[in-house]
């Protein structure tokens, strides 16, 4: 039996316009800069939408709300991009992708496994958009040196692997919000997590090698 869908009250409303403007605004911020020659800095757009939600008349928290913020989230995130900023200062990136050469003299399948594997892993450690921002100039280097279809699959097969981040909240942004929940255990995450990230790997490299390479 079909039941009638209740129609959205006028605070509903409000937040379904709010979250509408917002997305409407980050996506034609990602062509502003092609047509007028600079874009709005997306982190003050965010930061400026979360405020918004404190105005009166408009917003639908107050600022004892604050105290119930997942503050070990925020921190785990923060911690996320610090470890990926550190790469890049320390010159680790740099040393990882020396001890990485050894990728560009196995087979190309084996290649798209031993780069999904260490991206998908890596992935637990920090955070995945910070991490792509490092392994995609790292593996850029071995692409160079590549013929231009295989270098292009390498790259991509990285960037999808960089997706993978199911075992830890540190991973995603998802990940995090289900662990504030406190209804799943960091153990249940990682022991399911790890299954879905060596299937995802299979998938991947045998994708990558028998579809992807067909097509370019």
């Amino acid at each position: 039996m079909q039941q009638d869908v209740p129609e959205l009250n006028s605070e509903q409303r409000r937040l379904y316009w709010i979250i509408g403007i917002l997305a409407s605004m980050l996506i034609a911020n990602t062509f502003l800069k092609q047509i007028a020659g600079f874009s709005l800095d997306e982190k003050l757009v965010l930061l400026g939408f979360g405020l918004l939600m404190f105005v009166p008349r408009i917003g639908f928290l107050e600022w004892e709300d604050t105290r119930n913020l997942p503050y070990e989230i925020i921190f785990l995130f923060g911690a996320g991009f610090s470890i990926a900023a550190a790469f890049t200062n320390t010159g680790l990136a740099a040393e990882i992708a020396n001890k990485l050469s050894f990728i560009s003299s196995i087979p190309l399948f084996w290649m798209f496994v031993s780069v999904a594997l260490f991206v998908t892993f890596s992935t637990e450690v920090t955070s995945n958009t910070a991490l792509t921002s490092i392994a995609i100039p790292i593996f850029y280097e071995f692409a160079k040196v590549m013929p231009q279809s295989e270098g292009t699959l390498l790259l991509m097969v990285a960037t999808v692997a960089a997706s993978y981040a199911f075992m830890l909240p540190i991973a995603t942004p998802p990940n995090a919000i289900v662990m504030s929940s406190r209804v799943i255990r960091i153990k249940e995450m990682a022991g399911i997590g790890l299954k879905l990230n060596l299937i995802g790997v299979t998938v991947l490299s045998v994708i990558a090698y028998t579809i992807w390479r067909l097509l370019l």
